[in-house]
């Protein structure tokens, strides 16, 4: 199974969507802002990132470009709650899949098994 970093500010969707893989067989390691996910990207690789889009300090958005920058084919799945706009905008900049909250354990499963199984990416359009 895959190792996936969860990014998330919020405790409650950050526990749930790590319990949620951890269910499914992934290892799983949590972030709490985009600055601590490149960090951890950096010094020790993810096969996945699955990263909410609005937190402070560093949000997705800006996360999502600083890591494709340095590695075009890093597969990322961007969630959001708010505006859909917001995650039509990080699937532009090149996030390999988006997910709307709220989403079932099943949507989750299904999305990270099929962004695992797809081709790397090579960055944004």
């Amino acid at each position: 199974m895959a190792r996936i970093l969860v990014v998330d500010d919020d405790k409650f969707s950050r526990d749930t969507v790590g319990f949620m893989l951890t269910d499914e067989g992934h290892t799983v390691e949590v972030a709490t802002d985009g600055r601590k996910a490149i960090v951890m990207q950096r010094d020790n690789p993810f096969d996945l990132i699955v990263t909410d889009l609005i937190m402070p300090g560093k949000e997705g958005i800006e996360m999502i470009l600083e890591l494709l920058k340095r590695e075009p084919s890093l597969k990322i799945i961007a969630m959001s709650s708010g505006d859909r706009q917001n995650l039509e905008v990080a699937k532009t900049l090149g996030a390999t899949q988006i997910l709307a909250k709220p989403f079932s354990c099943q949507q989750l499963a299904d999305m990270v098994q099929r962004v695992l199984a797809s081709p790397s990416q090579q960055g944004p359009g």
